[in-house]
């Protein structure tokens, strides 16, 4: 998380505008109204801006201090210093978890129990919303950890978690000037 203390004012301004709608879109429509979220590594606070102008609550954490607290700036509320694993919450409690190009910095090693860690806090029939760069390999690029993710590896983390896929698609950065990058993007299901 040094990067992201490091470098937060940047990576702050190079995310907190960038449009997501097409995403949203397709993980809100799986949602009751009013749903109860979790923004997972929740970055800039973009993510969480949009679901509270939407009318859902959200508990938003990341284990960057420096981002949590442009975060908790930028969306008027608290928002948690806590790692995937070590954020508690009550289970059962939650319509939804966004984890935008988050979980692509645990090891790969790691992603099975991280998975099921979370799946935990959602209500039965919840939606788990995660996005990771296309690929199959897991390697440091800078001073970063970055598990690439395609369909097959993405079968092998689920195995051991409570989560079912409900359907995967391969999309472009949304960032300008990054379009021609891919990501899988994941809806799954407790």
């Amino acid at each position: 998380m040094d990067y992201y203390d490091k470098n937060a004012e940047d990576f702050y301004n190079n995310t907190v505008d960038v449009d997501m709608q097409p995403l949203y879109e397709a993980f809100i429509k799986r949602l009751p109204e009013h749903a109860a979220l979790v923004d997972a590594g929740c970055g800039s606070g973009r993510d969480s801006r949009f679901f509270l102008s939407q009318g859902f609550s959200v508990i938003a954490f990341d284990q960057s201090k420096s981002l949590t607290d442009k975060a908790c700036e930028l969306i008027g509320q608290p928002v948690y210093t806590e790692s995937f694993l070590s954020m508690k919450l009550p289970v059962d409690s939650q319509d939804g978890i966004w984890a935008c190009a988050s979980l692509l910095h645990v090891s790969f090693n790691e992603l099975s129990e991280t998975c099921e860690h979370m799946a935990k806090w959602l209500k039965s029939g919840g939606v788990f919303y995660c996005s990771f760069k296309y690929g199959d390999s897991e390697c440091q690029r800078g001073d970063r950890l970055f598990t690439d993710m395609n369909e097959s590896r993405l079968h092998s983390v689920l195995e051991n978690t409570r989560l079912e896929l409900e359907s995967t698609w391969i999309t472009g950065d949304r960032r300008k000037g990054r379009r021609d990058e891919r990501w899988l993007t994941v809806l799954l299901k407790k």
